[in-house]
């Protein structure tokens, strides 16, 4: 019996330090339980421990004991091991299917636009230059862009298309843009930069089935541009984008081919076919005009023009004249360094299709070149400046093919009023 004493006390010595809660510095396992709404617990199965499947975090605590109900007597959790098990993130929505069917839907009855000039945007180029301006876009119209200059805005609402759901399918460009930037805003709101996904081409899922889009362009687009909605398997081989690179290599080859008849026939008119045929392929690899904004004669001071290259002209005679009249405005204007300011318009009255100069100073003598729109038989023209008759001159015949000019003088003219040039019958 004595000899059982040394194990008996051992025995007890386990007992009580098993039944002895640890210190809070003794227990890893209980402080790194993360504050989760779930955490798995498990512990050894013996007679005296209780097994929690499901405990949460904040009972779970330094010195705490669990109970259970189907154990007699009440157990802790002090020799227990826990293992803390992995938590599944929350299910994400599932992506929507990719679009298989079909698509193609033109946009341009859906676009509105507008055209910024460089002073219009006040230095902003992002997308508050074109966001806060919205109520100012008018429906897109492709040949009124033609003769415009600046930045062009396109701005798209994807809940006017036909189709349920258009922010799975892509947004084509086609190829002839101008450096393009372009957000996307699923409320009008919050706008987010996107890049396309190939050429031209953009993703509209950020967008949302009713978002919209806004595009910036630096300049205009070219004369075919034509913008679409498409799904992918469509715009994968869109007919268009093939015909594009097909119609510039048959554009490149008639160049060539008239470039060499221009050099072997010493041809005038093949170097001009040959001119021609680069012009327009060189308008279908970039959109004309490329810049972001217009040249006028009021912005850039001191650019003088004459002949053909000012308006066509009849005779040779013609040209001379007005190139010694440009001279000597050149020679004024280098010694001055300004020329008088022209403050009235002359504007052309019915049946008068071409004028040269629009403006005047009315301090001068000026020479008056037109054209008429339409053949006339007995007729008279007339320079008005209000009540006042300027100028008359009566012609047997006038026909747009022969341009008239006058010589109006200074003497009558007054510095307050616009001038008028009218034909009628006589």
């Amino acid at each position: 019996m004595i000899a059982l004493l040394p194990s008996l006390r051992c025995a007890v010595t386990a007992l009580f330090l098993l039944a002895a809660p640890l210190p809070v510095d003794a227990q890893p396992a209980l402080a790194e339980v993360s504050p989760s709404p779930a955490v798995a617990v498990s512990s050894a199965p013996t007679e005296n421990t209780a097994v929690s499947a499901n405990m949460t975090a904040p009972a779970v605590e330094a010195g705490e004991r669990a109970t259970d109900a189907s154990a007699p007597e009440t157990a802790t959790l002090s020799s227990a091991v826990f293992e803390t098990l992995p938590i599944p993130a929350a299910p994400s929505p599932a992506p929507e299917a990719e679009r298989l069917d079909r698509v193609k839907e033109d946009l341009r009855p859906l676009l509105t636009m507008l055209v910024l000039k460089a002073e219009d945007q006040q230095g902003r180029d992002g997308v508050e230059a074109g966001a806060g301006r919205l109520g100012e876009f008018q429906p897109f119209d492709g040949p009124a862009l033609l003769n415009r200059g600046g930045a062009l805005w396109l701005c798209l609402s994807l809940e006017d298309t036909d189709d349920a759901a258009p922010h799975t399918l892509w947004l084509d460009l086609g190829r002839q843009i101008p450096r393009t930037r372009l957000w996307m805003s699923p409320d009008g709101f919050r706008w987010e930069e996107a890049e396309p996904v190939a050429q031209g081409v953009y993703s509209l899922r950020a967008a949302g089935a009713e978002g919209h889009v806004l595009i910036r362009m630096e300049g205009m687009p070219g004369p075919w541009f034509s913008p679409f909605l498409r799904s992918p398997v469509s715009a994968a081989d869109a007919p268009e984008r093939g015909l594009n690179v097909l119609f510039i290599g048959l554009l490149a080859l008639l160049a060539l081919v008239d470039l060499l008849l221009c050099l072997a026939e010493r041809s005038e008119a093949r170097f001009w076919l040959f001119v021609l045929a680069s012009a327009a392929m060189v308008q279908s690899l970039w959109p004309v005009p490329s810049a972001a904004f217009s040249i006028s004669a009021a912005a850039l001071p001191g650019i003088f023009a004459a002949g053909n290259v000012l308006h066509v002209h009849d005779l040779v005679d013609f040209v001379s004249k007005e190139a010694e009249a440009m001279a000597e405005g050149v020679a004024e204007y280098l010694k001055n360094g300004a020329l008088p300011e022209c403050g009235l318009e002359i504007k052309a009255g019915n049946d008068i299709g071409h004028l040269i100069p629009q403006k005047v100073s009315g301090k001068r003598d000026f020479k008056l070149s037109l054209r008429v729109r339409k053949p006339w038989g007995r007729c008279c023209l007339e320079v008005r400046q209000g009540e006042t008759v300027l100028k008359s001159l009566k012609l047997a015949k006038a026909i747009p093919a022969e341009m008239i000019e006058l010589v109006i003088p200074a003497e009558k003219m007054n510095s307050v009023e616009d001038l008028e040039v009218r034909v009628y019958e006589i």
